[in-house]
Order: structure tokens, then sequence, then C-alpha cells
């Protein structure tokens, strides 16, 4: 706030509208950063229930989602299950930070939706086809599966008709940073060979 009179001799100050905002603003924060420390102390304050696991192993490894390649720990208890998967502390290229996608890599081994664990929420148990009729039905076995889908690419690539369902229009294809410059090469020619050109990168998506 200004200390200048209102040129009208009383003394009194005049507030600006700039001031105004700097004081409102400046309350604003004091009052956030009040609420955020005090909800600090609260969750601090209170005990975690049950006990924690011992860590077993910590194990080194590098997040696969992505080319950046940062540095990841796996903690594993001594029964072999993964506890955790957090930033490597001491890796050059992250210092410890990961992007939502590394973070959440500790759910693609404990994740309730992961095909063949007990525990699988959806209830699925292996590879499986949808038919006409959108009903999903489960394949014999993965030779099975993998059969078919080569039989069904080979039968998309003898149709040129742009328009039909199974024609190579109608296959799409995702890529991998992870994958080699080699491994690129022949995926690239497999896409080629199909005579599709939908294609998108996994770090996109």
């Amino acid at each position: 706030m200004s200390d200048k009179s209102n040129g009208n001799g009383n003394g009194k100050m005049t507030l600006t509208r700039r001031d105004f905002l700097k004081t409102t603003a400046a309350a604003g924060a004091a009052g956030g950063v009040l609420t955020l420390t005090t909800g600090l102390q609260n969750a601090a304050a209170v005990p975690p229930t049950g006990t924690p696991t011992a860590v077993a192993k910590r194990t080194l490894t590098t997040c696969a989602c992505c080319s950046v390649g940062c540095g990841q720990v796996v903690d594993v208890a001594a029964d072999g299950s993964v506890l955790d998967v957090y930033g490597d502390p001491n890796h050059v290229t992250n210092r410890g930070g990961l992007c939502p996608k590394g973070a959440a890599t500790v759910q693609w081994v404990n994740g309730d939706r992961r095909l063949g664990t007990t525990d699988n929420i959806m209830g699925i148990t292996g590879p499986m086809y949808r038919d006409g009729d959108g009903a999903w039905t489960p394949y014999a076995s993965w030779d099975a599966a993998i059969t078919d889908a080569a039989t069904r690419l080979l039968t998309a690539r003898g149709t040129v008709d742009a328009g039909n369902f199974y024609s190579s229009n109608a296959i799409a294809f995702l890529g991998s940073s992870q994958a080699t410059n080699e491994e690129n090469y022949i995926y690239r020619k497999l896409i080629a060979n199909i005579g599709s050109n939908n294609t998108e990168h996994q770090a996109r998506i």
C-alpha cells in the first residue's frame, strides 16, 4: 500500500489497484502455505498401520517405457515379490526422477489386470479374440493365438479393397523406442510387406 496522502490533507493512505492486487495475492499465498503446513503436520502425526514388509534385495534396472533409459531401483521381498519400483537417485540420466509411466511400472508386476495372476480382476488368463458379436473367446493356447494372427495377417495382405474390414488398411502397428535399429528395420519391413501405413509410436500413447 502507498503511504501518500490523498491530497485532501487528512493524512489518510491511498490504495492503488496495483497495491490491492499485491496485498490480495500475498494474503492468499500465506493462507495456502499455512494450510499445506498444517496438512503435512497432521499427516505426519498419523502413524502408519500394519507391519511393513522387509526389503530382502534391491536391484538396479532400466526403465523400458522410452529410449531415455532412466535408472530404477526395484525393492524385492524375501518371497520374491516386488515391493516397489522407484527412481535411482545415483543414475546419471534421471537422478531419481521418473515420469508417470516410469513411476507406474510397479503395476506391470503387481497389477490386478496382468494375465496369469490369480487376483486378475478381469478374469483373463490368456490370449483372447473377439468375434463379430463383440464377445471375447479365449484361445486354447498362445501357439493357437499366434497361428490365427499370422493367418489373418496373410488374408489381410491379400485384400486390396480399402473398404474391406479385413484389408491391410484395417491393420495398425505400434512401434517401440526400446527396439534396436536392426529390430526396427525388420519391423518396418514387415509393416511395408503387409501394406499398411497405420503406424504409431509407443512413447506417444
